[in-house]
């Protein structure tokens, strides 16, 4: 007999694997060939594709959770590096270099927080029926 899966276990998963792919996204960042414009475009879309994992992640967890502190921090330093990347006045070539790698130091960071969070109990989702 097939086990029924209830709503609120599928939220819980699908909540879990957006968190998973967001913290496999963190640690995988690309490794720039800078002044190569061919590697730097291609770094580029992989940094937006990262963003875009996050954003989804972001729309799974709960708003006042760790993982939406970690997830809210990633997507700040990110776009903001992206942001400053297409802009010479915001981020100057000279300081390109090592701007990145802050921000890969602080998303590696940041990715070990989202496991931590992610082996501690969380909250009961208020939604979730008391188990009888």
């Amino acid at each position: 007999m097939d086990a029924v899966i209830s709503p609120w276990a599928r939220r819980r998963a699908r909540r879990r694997l957006a968190v998973l792919q967001a913290r496999q996204a963190l640690v995988a960042l690309p490794e720039i060939r800078w002044r190569d414009d061919t590697s730097e475009e291609q770094a580029r879309v992989q940094l937006q594709n990262v963003a875009a994992i996050i954003g989804r992640a972001l729309r799974r967890v709960r708003a006042s959770s760790e993982e939406a502190r970690a997830l809210k921090y990633a997507q700040a330093r990110l776009t903001a590096f992206l942001e400053g990347w297409d802009d010479p006045g915001l981020i100057t070539p000279i300081h390109l270099v090592p701007m990145y790698q802050s921000l890969e130091a602080a998303l590696r960071t940041l990715s070990l927080r989202l496991e931590t969070a992610e082996n501690l109990d969380p909250p009961e989702d208020p939604d979730e029926p008391i188990p009888r």
